[in-house]
């Protein structure tokens, strides 16, 4: 990774899906991150598949950057999906713009 740059990741348990908890903790972390820590770019890599994890970081300012394809190695038996690639940096729009 670029210096200046960091990486995203988020992981909400079932029963705790659904009431913002990503939402409000991308944007503190984010926030912080940039306006405090000085990062000057938050990278995050979500699969196509995930409509939920999508929307938290489209929520959060985030701009999709494009497909990286047969990205992510997931484990299983070797399989492999794509991702998107989502970025955020200073001067971005804010949310809900």
């Amino acid at each position: 990774m670029q210096a200046g740059t960091a990486g995203l990741g988020y992981w909400v348990l079932a029963r705790a899906r659904r009431r913002g908890l990503a939402t409000a903790a991308v944007r503190l972390l984010t926030r912080w991150a940039i306006a405090e820590a000085g990062v000057r770019r938050i990278e995050a890599l979500v699969e196509p598949g995930n409509p939920a994890s999508l929307r938290v970081l489209e929520r959060c300012s985030f701009r999709r950057e494009g497909l990286l394809r047969d990205y992510l190695d997931h484990g299983e038996n070797g399989r492999r999906v794509d991702a998107y690639v989502y970025s955020l940096i200073p001067g971005d729009p804010p949310e809900g713009v």
